[in-house]
């Protein structure tokens, strides 16, 4: 009869609790026959019911009776929430794909009829193509390799009426969420709060990723704005500033971490003054030249007073590979970090870890590559500085960008068309 022991070694770490919730589940919901099910299902939560049903001998209508005592079981949930549980994220991707199509069922019919639609969330580097920053981890680090001049040469930069034209479109056909980020640093662009704006009048929901060094230029006008959007994510890679040089490769005279940090308190500051619903945050990637600071980065989020901070790792691994006595003091600084967290040492700072981060705090080998297959594809592609759409932001910088994955341009075709 399968038990808990029969999940991989490590699955959930050395979380007592989340052994026992999933001990609870076993003795008060679920018969023995359906115990495989559960656990296939948490081990890799992607599975269709066709074929779950062939791994496990079990019919359909048994499987999605099943879903439905998952979907409901508050043990269940609190399980697949644990910060221990290393598919979490991809389990709220899928959550959150299911419940926005029941909660439109207008837009679900218009999918599964074969209609054109727009993905629900679209990304769009609405950027000059270029950065202030030579970050080492960067997807769009390919500069030198494919400069920009060169491609402007041939494809054309989108200008703020093609930006407009694109939103429209996207809204028309689906898109509820514009995701700015880059393909280059948003804030460069003079047009950026206008394109913001235009999103805002049309009532989509927006977010915006930057490396924060614009922040403290932003007019009244622009802060207005800034703050009406749901979400900012400012990149922050390192609390010392020599470190943080190093990686976004900016003298340390510069002074641009000290300008990105007084760049968040002002936002902060604004956003507190005004009673703005804007969630501020910094995420933070690991890479080989930061990897001891993930504990300080943490310490560092609760002094700001920021609502989020993300942890991910270089998922390309452009910058380096960690080398095997980096994993092991990563390893050690992530199991530290969480379970600070779940004290409550980090003020009301959310932290989030991406799954593959979990299973490695879990004592888990991190494999080469992108840690799972992608399914945010079908959920969030991206346009590029040219109006090149690609299925995610890991393919929309020409260095990782392959001829078979490019939807098409924008200029030439709907969006809703390219996403077909």
């Amino acid at each position: 009869m399968p038990t808990v022991q029969n999940l991989p070694p490590d699955f959930f770490g050395d979380s007592a609790e989340s052994y026992a919730l999933l001990e609870d589940l076993f003795c008060r919901v679920w018969a023995a026959p359906i115990r495989p099910l559960l656990l296939l299902h948490l081990q890799k939560p992607s599975l269709p019911v066709r074929m779950l049903s062939g791994v496990t001998a079990l019919p359909p209508a048994d499987i999605t009776s099943a879903y439905r005592v998952l979907r409901e079981d508050a043990t269940m949930r609190q399980l697949i929430e644990s910060p221990f549980y290393p598919r979490r994220m991809l389990y709220q991707l899928g959550r959150q794909v299911v419940t926005d199509l029941l909660n439109d069922p207008e837009y679900a019919l218009r999918l599964m009829s074969g209609q054109p639609v727009s993905a629900r969330i679209l990304e769009i580097h609405a950027t000059r193509d270029t950065c202030n920053f030579k970050c080492k981890m960067c997807l769009c680090s390919s500069k030198y390799t494919f400069p920009y001049v060169q491609r402007n040469q041939y494809m054309g930069l989108m200008c703020s009426a093609d930006w407009r034209s694109l939103i429209e479109d996207a809204c028309r056909s689906g898109t509820h969420t514009i995701v700015f980020s880059g393909g280059g640093e948003p804030l460069l662009n003079p047009e950026l709060f206008d394109i913001i704006g235009h999103a805002h009048s049309l009532g989509l929901k927006t977010h915006l990723y930057t490396n924060g060094s614009g922040l403290l230029a932003l007019n009244d006008a622009k802060i207005d704005e800034l703050l009406k959007m749901a979400r900012v994510r400012i990149s922050m890679h390192a609390t010392d500033p020599r470190v943080y040089q190093r990686i976004v490769g900016i003298p340390v005279e510069k002074h641009v971490f000290e300008r990105v940090c007084e760049g968040i308190q002002v936002i902060i500051k604004e956003k507190n003054t005004r009673g703005a619903t804007i969630e501020i945050g910094i995420g933070f990637v690991i890479q080989p030249l930061n990897h001891s600071e993930i504990n300080r980065v943490a310490v560092f989020a609760a002094e700001l007073g920021v609502d989020f901070c993300d942890f991910r790792r270089d998922e390309l691994e452009v910058a380096r590979k960690l080398s095997d006595a980096e994993t092991v003091a990563m390893r050690s600084q992530l199991q530290m970090v969480r379970r600070d967290f779940i004290a409550g040492r980090y003020a009301s700072v959310r932290l989030t870890l991406s799954d593959a981060l979990i299973a490695a705090a879990n004592g888990v080998i991190l494999s080469d590559g992108p840690e799972l297959k992608c399914f945010n594809y079908i959920h969030r592609p991206v346009v590029d500085p040219y109006g090149v759409a690609v299925p995610c932001d890991m393919q929309a910088g020409e260095r990782f960008q392959r001829a078979t994955q490019i939807l098409g341009n924008v200029r030439s075709a709907t969006i809703a068309k390219l996403y077909v």
